[in-house]
This record gives structure tokens, sequence and C-alpha cells, in this order.
């Protein structure tokens, strides 16, 4: 299953990564970066998350569905999204967080 959930918030990439891998006991997230957006990925044994930051409004052009007006797109990949995900996410963010998409992986609905 693939979770999106997306945010406002003014918080590093790198110290929202360095959280989420605490939290979730994940691999360090290697980062990359493409015009005025970053992103890094992990995958651990239950789950794996892809973290995009961008400078501006450019993640609703390419995320239909997506808010806009965010700075961050998270994209959770789990078997069995984890029930305090969301909350978690916001605590680190330290922003409301929109979980606004979500599809199978083996149908892709």
């Amino acid at each position: 299953m693939l979770v999106y959930y997306a945010a406002r918030s003014k918080a590093r990439l790198e110290t929202v990564c360095k959280a989420l891998q605490t939290a979730f006991d994940l691999p360090s997230f290697p980062f990359k970066s493409h015009d005025d957006w970053r992103w890094g990925r992990s995958q651990g044994d239950d789950l794996a998350l892809k973290v995009t930051r961008a400078k501006c409004r450019t993640i609703e052009t390419w995320m239909p569905g997506c808010p806009q007006g965010v700075s961050y797109q998270i994209i959770l990949t789990t078997e069995c999204e984890p029930e305090d995900f969301a909350s978690r996410l916001a605590e680190i963010l330290g922003c409301e967080v929109i979980r606004y998409a979500s599809r199978n992986l083996q149908n892709g609905t």
C-alpha cells in the first residue's frame, strides 16, 4: 500500500528524515535533489518512506489531489499503515499533516 501525506512545514529535510529514521527504526536517508526540491528515501523491514521538500509550491503540480501550498510530501509504502503514523509525522514536522491519497500496490487502486 502507498499512502500519501502532505504538510506545510519549515523544518529542515535532514532533521525530519533523522527523526523519522529514529522513530521507525530505519536506515539513514540518502538525499537527492532536482531544481528547487530535495528528497530522501529509506526502507526498513516493515515500511519505506520517501520524503520530499520543495522550496516553492510545486508538489501539487506533479501530484494529483495534493493540497496546494505544501512544502512536504511523504510517501509511506507498507503492508499496513501504522495506526499513529500521521500524528507522529505531525509531531516531527511541527505542523498539521494531511493524508490525501492511498492506493493498493497489487491492483493500483
